[in-house]
């Protein structure tokens, strides 16, 4: 949490989730779901319904999104208020807890997305963030300022690596041939 970097994770459904694929066995013809998991697991570990991703999630793309296209305060006056990011993201049907809010507007004003004071307006930066199709916001400055500084090649590379598996992982059911491909660059004075 402490470097704001996304992962996927990879969970079990929810009952609910479960359920509803069930229903899709035999939708068309006769069908069968098989579900890969003990019934204790079933019983005792999953969750009824998945939590909604809102509250699972880092906000701060949002928070840009929500800025780039700003909702109106329906408490404005003719000034036009516009909503801040705690107020637009109460209108959720699940919000978010407000201290991951307010964490989120932090970083976005520390990595000067965001312009200090109450009204919470995109930056310059803030605003190109909020263009790029990139969620994490650390990755997307850095894409931005590799333009800026002529280094684009290398970091479009990290930035891409940052998304993806780390390569010294190997698949369980490829590691002989995972095993022969990273030998073939040994070396007498490698490790």
């Amino acid at each position: 949490a402490a470097r704001k970097m996304s992962m996927l994770v990879e969970t079990f459904t929810s009952k609910a989730g479960c359920t509803q694929r069930a229903g899709r066995a035999g939708r068309v013809s006769e069908g069968v779901c098989f579900r890969l998991f003990t019934r204790r697991k079933w019983e005792k570990q999953m969750l009824s319904h998945q939590e909604p991703e809102i509250r699972r999630t880092g906000l701060e793309y949002l928070i840009l999104q929500l800025k780039l296209f700003p909702l109106p305060s329906t408490s404005a006056s003719k000034a036009e208020k516009v909503l801040t990011a705690e107020e637009a993201l109460f209108l959720a049907i699940q919000p978010p807890p407000v201290e991951s809010i307010r964490t989120s507007v932090t970083f976005l004003r520390k990595v000067g997305a965001l312009e200090h004071g109450k009204d919470e307006k995109l930056t310059p930066l803030g605003r190109h963030l909020a263009k790029l199709p990139i969620g994490n916001v650390q990755v997307g400055k850095m894409v931005l300022l590799s333009a800026i500084f002529g280094c684009v090649s290398p970091i479009a590379t990290i930035a891409a690596m940052l998304g993806a598996k780390s390569p010294f992982v190997s698949p369980n059911d490829k590691r002989e041939e995972a095993n022969a491909k990273r030998d073939e660059f040994k070396t007498a004075k490698s490790d």
